[in-house]
């Protein structure tokens, strides 16, 4: 932990919300409820940095969080292991990977095997 406590992230949409995570966050995650959607991301992002860099703040020292969420069918952490790939090209920080709690430990494990190690090899952090 940080000598002044944990790293605050702001996930707000709209211009208070922006202007809010720009005065006082280190980050922003994208919404769950668009997990996936490397538009919106791109979007939002661009529109952050540029709010930082009018507030005065350099924007390569915020994070940026994307998000995706899986299920343990095999079209869904394909699609989910192509999302974090692509939000990985695109500039995520960080990629948030969401498992339906109904898929249990074999969903999670699926995930892992399926979404996180590539993503992970991909960013270069395994051989």
């Amino acid at each position: 932990m940080r000598p002044e406590g944990p790293a605050l992230w702001l996930g707000g949409q709209r211009p208070r919300g922006i202007g809010l995570a720009v005065r006082y966050a280190e980050g922003w995650p994208m919404p769950g409820n668009e997990a996936g959607n490397v538009e919106l991301f791109v979007t939002k992002r661009d529109e952050i940095r540029r709010a930082l860099e009018a507030g005065g703040r350099d924007p390569d020292d915020f994070t940026f969080a994307a998000q995706v969420t899986v299920s343990s069918e095999a079209a869904s952490l394909r699609r989910g292991r192509e999302a974090a790939l692509e939000f990985r090209r695109v500039g995520a920080d960080h990629v948030i990977i969401g498992v339906r709690g109904r898929d249990g430990p074999d969903g999670l494990a699926a995930m892992a095997r399926e979404v996180a190690v590539p993503l992970r090899e991909a960013a270069g952090d395994l051989a």
